[in-house]
């Protein structure tokens, strides 16, 4: 079943004029596509300022499933964080057991929207344009919001690929949209400011180890940070003879 109902006819609707958010939201990603640590086969970026979040996976790929009965074209494995943003995203591209990747089938595919999202195609490579602007819709009695979701798995033109792809946040705790394009690879956005909890882990309690004081340590789930950290380090070593 489809949670959008126009998706139901026949040509699938494609865009229209105006769909996916407004024009202040940055439209590209603020840095190159990445892969997204612990998942298979998907990459991601984020637009500047962390209005929109790009997902891709490569439809040609197939990984065989740990219970056999499916073969997994791209997954997150479950819910996998987003950086420090307080957001998580759980995708999943499979095919049926004994499937094999049709790639003429994707001649049928015809870009759709559903609740904040637009699937797109490239060649084989399928991404999905997170809007996450545009309100949230609550489940589970409240306590988790949904900004963006395909709502259930839907086939990829007729290439014999699912997808299912949704983006949620827990209603205690407001997402940090801006973060997205720092964890995404933004550079430009680094900062090495005590005043930034969430970038500077050591800040407060700096312990020296010799002639090193450790002073930026980004979240364990950003390989990003980590590099842009590590290519804008400085250190001396003083030899003593």
């Amino acid at each position: 079943k489809s949670g959008c109902p126009w998706l139901l006819s026949p040509a699938r609707s494609p865009l229209q004029p105006g769909m996916g958010g407004g024009a202040s939201v940055p439209t590209t990603p603020a840095g190159p596509m990445r892969p997204m640590l612990g998942a298979t086969n998907v990459s991601w970026a984020a637009a500047p300022g962390g209005g929109r979040a790009f997902f891709s996976a490569d439809l040609s790929q197939a990984h065989p499933s740990p219970s056999g009965k499916t073969v997994v074209v791209a997954s997150t494995h479950g819910r996998r964080a987003i950086g420090g943003s307080g957001l998580y995203v759980n995708l999943h591209a499979f095919m049926a057991q004994g499937g094999k990747f049709d790639e003429q089938g994707l001649g049928k595919f015809v870009a759709w929207e559903c609740e904040n999202m637009q699937l797109k195609l490239e060649g084989t490579v399928l991404t999905c344009v997170c809007d996450l602007t545009k309100g949230v819709r609550p489940i589970q009695e409240g306590q988790v919001n949904i900004l963006s979701s395909t709502k259930g798995n839907h086939l990829i033109g007729d290439s014999q690929v699912l997808l299912s792809c949704t983006i949620y946040a827990a209603a205690a705790a407001a997402p940090n949209l801006p973060r997205l394009a720092v964890y995404a690879g933004d550079t430009t956005a680094l900062k090495r400011k005590a005043t930034d909890g969430a970038l500077v882990r050591c800040s407060k309690r700096r312990r020296k180890i010799g002639s090193f004081t450790p002073v930026f340590f980004p979240g364990p789930d950003s390989s990003a940070a980590v590099a842009a950290a590590v290519a804008g380090a400085k250190a001396s070593v003083d030899v003593v003879a």
